[in-house]
């Protein structure tokens, strides 16, 4: 089975984006996104546009077939001349694959805390069966602030919360996504101290933001961490990468497993 994780940015890099979905399409069977619009749902305006696309769920769709689609809404945000704009979490599994237990929760109740004008976190979660056995893949998009990605009480809570929710899974657990942290937080230790693997860690990924990502800062505030698959020991991983592509200001996070 192969799962891809992507913060979309919101389709900023729309045609690279759909290029590289398109290239991935016939041999994924899960494609977990974060930072997806969903103009379906939203109040429409004749105000100035944003960079990305509004209505982003409806075009993955368009092109994502064979696929059975999820959207979660987490916030909302102006986007392509869009006002409230529903925005959050996309989950797409592929419609041959025996999947149930759709569904998203609250992982980080205190987000306006750090972030007064942001939104609430959540973590979407599908089971998949492979075989004989099943798999809980979950889809995260971690606190962005404070912008140095560094531990802060809500994200040490926030991680509490997450392992909290996945302890209650039964079987194989999978977790990826854009997390907002940096590689060696406690934020992110607690996964391994709890008996996760941390992939990035583990094929020594050097990075996980594009060179979009490093072209709107300063050489000095380059951050190079911000993605994440954590896996439990039962999963047994046969490949792992994280291509150097500039289809978003994050890179996608590819796993493949038996």
């Amino acid at each position: 089975m192969k799962i891809l994780f992507l913060n979309a940015w919101f389709g900023t890099k729309a045609d690279a984006l759909y290029d590289f979905i398109l290239e991935h399409e016939s041999t994924t069977d899960v494609f977990c996104f974060s930072e997806i619009s969903n103009e379906a749902l939203a109040e429409k305006t004749d105000g100035s546009s944003e960079t990305g696309v509004p209505n982003l769920f409806t075009e993955l769709m368009k092109r994502l077939g064979d696929f059975e689609g999820r959207f979660d809404q987490s916030g909302e945000l102006e986007c392509g001349g869009t006002k409230k704009n529903p925005i959050g979490l996309a989950l797409f599994v592929r419609k041959s694959v025996d999947a149930d237990m759709w569904g998203s929760v609250v992982v980080n109740e205190n987000a306006f805390d750090d972030d007064p004008d942001g939104f609430e976190r959540i973590m979407q979660h599908v089971r998949v069966k492979i075989g004989d056995r099943y798999a809980w893949v979950n889809n995260m998009h971690g606190l962005a602030l404070p912008g140095s990605k560094l531990d802060t009480p809500n994200r040490i809570r926030q991680s509490q919360s997450i392992l909290a929710e996945m302890e209650k899974q039964e079987g194989e657990r999978i977790l990826g996504g854009d997390f907002n942290l940096e590689l060696n937080t406690e934020s992110v230790l607690m996964f391994e101290k709890n008996g996760y693997r941390n992939l990035i860690r583990e094929y020594n990924i050097g990075t996980t933001r594009s060179d979009l990502n490093r072209a709107k800062y300063p050489k000095e505030s380059w951050q190079f961490y911000a993605d994440y698959v954590f896996v439990s020991n039962d999963v047994k991983v046969t490949k792992f990468e994280v291509p150097n592509l500039n289809v978003s200001d994050h890179l996608p996070l590819i796993l493949e497993i038996e």
